[in-house]
């Protein structure tokens, strides 16, 4: 079950963690949480994607690249982190959330496949550009 409370706690404090406070052992912390967070967050918005429609699931399929690409990167802790990785994985979580408490419109399942290949990183998920006019 999401905490939707709690996530939101968590990413709130990791937005301010330059801001009030610097020491590593909070930074771990929140990352640990933050990350927690996401893995609960990730499946539940992967199997609302699928139902999501028009712009909220095009919204939904970038997210879920991103967080995808940006945890299969993530060997770093402590001091290897880079600067910015704590509010990183805030807004990660954040997006998460807003996508998982407000999905949009919702119908019948398609493009499982193109969900399918995010989760296992393959390019292809990506959408095609559109030619300009």
């Amino acid at each position: 079950m999401i905490d939707s409370a709690a996530v939101r706690e968590t990413y709130n404090a990791a937005l301010q963690v330059w801001v009030c406070d610097k020491t590593q052992p909070r930074v771990d912390e929140l990352c640990g949480r933050m990350k927690d967070h996401i893995a609960l967050l990730l499946p539940e918005v992967e199997d609302l994607a699928v139902r999501m429609r028009g712009e909220q699931r095009r919204l939904g399929i970038h997210v879920l690249t991103r967080v995808h690409r940006f945890m299969s990167h993530d060997g770093r802790d402590g001091a290897h982190r880079p600067a910015g990785y704590v509010q990183d994985l805030a807004g990660l979580s954040r997006a998460l959330l807003g996508l998982y408490e407000h999905p949009g419109l919702l119908g019948e399942p398609t493009g499982v496949d193109e969900i399918a290949a995010i989760r296992h990183g393959q390019d292809s998920a990506r959408p095609a550009r559109r030619p300009l006019r």
